[in-house]
Parts: structure tokens; C-alpha cells; sequence
């Protein structure tokens, strides 16, 4: 039911890396691009911490749930990677809601899908787990 493994480093310095970025970011209000950072850092917090959970547990079904807790994440990391780059180069009036939420369209598309994947397995099919050397892994066939 629980392991851990090598591959649960990465995610853990992932979440302490974006911990330590939080709190620079917060004490420099005025930078440009703080709002942006603010939600690349919480997509970052997002995915490393399902990864994180993905590498920790055994059962398929948590398993699952681990992928559908990072898919916002992954989802939404490209739009807020872009808004994040505009509003450092202090291109604010090319940065609009408008533009922001166009831009999501594709992501929450992507996200509804990997949420609802057991209905009709168009992200993830056949999930299953392996096992290597007393490890357990789960894969899945795109």
C-alpha cells in the first residue's frame, strides 16, 4: 500500500524548491510578474505533489487518483508559463482575462478528459501495475 523510492526525490525537492520561491516571491510585491508566478508556482505545487502521492502509493486506484490530482497542474502550467513570461517583460496590455482564458480552453479540455477517464479511456487506457525489484509502478498505454 506504500513505498518509497527513489523516484519520490524529484517531486519532494520539487515542493521544497517552489516553498523557498514562495517566499521570495512574496516579499517582492513590485516585480513584474508576481501574479503570473504566483499561479506557475501553484501549478508546479500542484503536479509535484500528485507525482509525489503517484510515487508513494501501490493500489491502481490510488494510483489513478494521483494522476487526476496532477492534471490541473500539467494542464494549466503552458498558459500560466506564458502569462508569467508577458507580465515579466512587462507586456501587461497584451496580458488580458480574455486572452488568459482563451488560451485555458485547450487545458480544461485536456482536464475534463483525464477526470473522467474512466468513461471512456481517451487519455489513459489499460492501467496497470508493475512490479520491479519490490517496487510497484503503474502504466499506461496513451
Amino acid at each position: 500500500m506504500f513505498q518509497l523510492t527513489i523516484w519520490s526525490l524529484p517531486s519532494l525537492l520539487a515542493l521544497i524548491l517552489i516553498g523557498f520561491t514562495l517566499r521570495s516571491v512574496r516579499r517582492s510585491p513590485n516585480v513584474p510578474g508576481v501574479a503570473a508566478m504566483w499561479g506557475l508556482c501553484l501549478c508546479v505545487i500542484v503536479w509535484s505533489a500528485g507525482q509525489l502521492f503517484g510515487t508513494l502509493v501501490t493500489a491502481p486506484p490510488l494510483q489513478m487518483l494521483a494522476l487526476k490530482i496532477q492534471s490541473p497542474g500539467i494542464a494549466y502550467l503552458t498558459v500560466c508559463w506564458f502569462w508569467f513570461a508577458l507580465a515579466y517583460a512587462r507586456r501587461r496590455r497584451h496580458v488580458s482575462i480574455r486572452m488568459l482564458a482563451t488560451l485555458a480552453i485547450l487545458p480544461t479540455v485536456w482536464m475534463s478528459l483525464a477526470l473522467t477517464n474512466e468513461w471512456h479511456e481517451l487519455v489513459w487506457q489499460a492501467p496497470h501495475n508493475v512490479s520491479s525489484h519490490g517496487y510497484v509502478g503503474l502504466v499506461t498505454t496513451n
